[in-house]
Order: C-alpha cells, then structure tokens, then sequence
C-alpha cells in the first residue's frame, strides 16, 4: 500500500493528481478517499459561507471529483476498490461542527 497526499480544495489539482496515479502507478487498483475537516461553527450567530464551502469540497466533491477522473481507469483492471472512509460524526453529530 502507498499513500499520497493532496489538496483536496483544488479541483484542477485533483484531475492532475488522478492523471499522475495512473501514470506512477499501472498496477493501481484501489483508491482510498480519507480527507476530513471538523470546524466549529455557532450557526445561532449566522453561517460562515467559506467553512460551508470547504467542509462539503472536503467530504463530498473532492471524493466525487476524484473517482469520477479514475473510474475509467479502474474499471479496465480485473478487479478494483474504490473505498470512502468516514468520521462516525457523520452519523452521529456533534452540536459544534453541524456542516
């Protein structure tokens, strides 16, 4: 297993990084999406559009964006992963990080 990190907000940045993988690794065939954010946000003071945008670039566009540019790749090996793991916040909520 071999980790790469990247930004996760930078959109173009993501297609170039999906585009590397492929070129650095032929044999890939399992993708593991793990990038989080947690901010605390007081929405009874008013919603911070900047903490909006990057909690859902974070846990949802980015995954989406990613796999989308590998999944044609990947559905050429004879078998392949794609796994999103998530903080159990996500099913159980904390009051301080509502997005």
């Amino acid at each position: 297993m071999i980790s790469e990190v990247l930004d996760v907000q930078d959109t173009a940045g993501l297609l170039a990084f999906a585009e590397g993988l492929v070129q650095r690794y032929p044999g890939l065939n399992a993708v593991v999406h793990m990038a989080g954010i947690g901010r605390a946000e007081r929405l009874t003071e008013g919603s911070d559009a900047a903490t909006i945008h990057d909690t859902v670039s974070t846990k949802l566009l980015a995954p989406m964006v990613l796999t989308g540019a590998l999944l044609p790749y990947l559905m050429k090996q004879a078998k392949a992963t794609i796994m999103t793991v998530t903080l159990g916040l996500a099913f159980t909520p904390l009051a301080m990080t509502p997005t």
